[in-house]
């Protein structure tokens, strides 16, 4: 509900950037992306409620990991 997956294999939508977000439902929406599990979660929406997600999910906070190997933390 917050944009945070439950799965791995979803993607967290929250914090991720607003025009990101929009274009994506736009190309789900005309069927420039194809996705049989997208298309019909966007088939109805209008362009002011694609606008009011990405709002939402954009304005979340992103939810950060620990790093598991330290030598990839830059210092």
């Amino acid at each position: 509900a917050q944009g945070h997956a439950t799965s791995p294999i979803f993607p967290s939508l929250a914090g991720q950037n607003r025009e990101y977000l929009v274009k994506q439902m736009q190309d789900f929406k005309s069927k420039k992306r194809v996705s049989d599990t997208m298309a019909p979660q966007v088939a109805d929406l209008s362009d002011e409620a694609i606008a009011a997600l990405a709002d939402f999910f954009a304005s979340k906070q992103a939810r950060t990991h620990r790093v598991a190997d330290a030598d990839l933390i830059p210092v």
